[in-house]
């Protein structure tokens, strides 16, 4: 699967309850790290932040919760703006797979209504927000988060992998330069 930045990714998922809380604990992935002051999030010039990229990679490796607050650093860059309702339902949504993974469908629930409240108006008919045609993704992760679907291993989770051998997630974002033409391609 495409990778859209360079930073590696932390020795393991976080699952709250399953494994140690990433800076609280001293087991923790990044127990001790700096926070980095991450740089206001312009949406014209979103190919060139790198904490929204390694965010995408995050969440599209199934790293919610590094996701969550990979984007959130730039959130309270911007909130009150558009692109903090957009970075806010990302967030959002990478709660409600959280949620689901967890088992918690009345949460899960919850938090796609409030992310789907941001994003809804930003996600017009083919158009792209920030690299993503969102009304489409968000059509994808419903079909993750509502519905068994093929791939589905019956424990609750969102596949991780596609059907057939798709090693791509169906839910995963899918950055564009211009409509039909992803990231990285010429």
């Amino acid at each position: 699967m495409r990778r859209f930045s360079d930073r590696p990714f932390p020795p393991y998922r976080h699952r709250p309850g399953r494994t140690p809380h990433p800076v609280l604990d001293e087991k923790g992935h990044s127990y001790g790290q700096p926070e980095a002051d991450p740089l206001p999030f312009d949406p014209a010039g979103w190919r060139e932040s790198q904490d929204y990229l390694f965010g995408v990679d995050l969440f599209n490796h199934g790293y919610f919760w590094e996701a969550h607050e990979a984007w959130e650093g730039i959130w309270l860059t911007v909130r009150g703006k558009p692109q903090g309702d957009f970075l806010r339902g990302l967030i959002q949504v990478t709660a409600a797979f959280l949620k689901r993974l967890e088992g918690q469908e009345k949460g899960m629930r919850s938090l796609r209504r409030k992310a789907y409240a941001k994003l809804g108006p930003l996600a017009q008919p083919g158009e792209l927000y920030c690299g993503i045609r969102l009304r489409d993704w968000m059509d994808r992760v419903d079909r993750a988060l509502l519905s068994p679907s093929e791939g589905d291993d019956g424990s609750g989770s969102p596949p991780l992998r596609g059907a057939k051998g798709d090693t791509s997630p169906r839910w995963r974002i899918r950055l564009e330069t211009e409509p039909g033409v992803e990231l990285g391609e010429a």
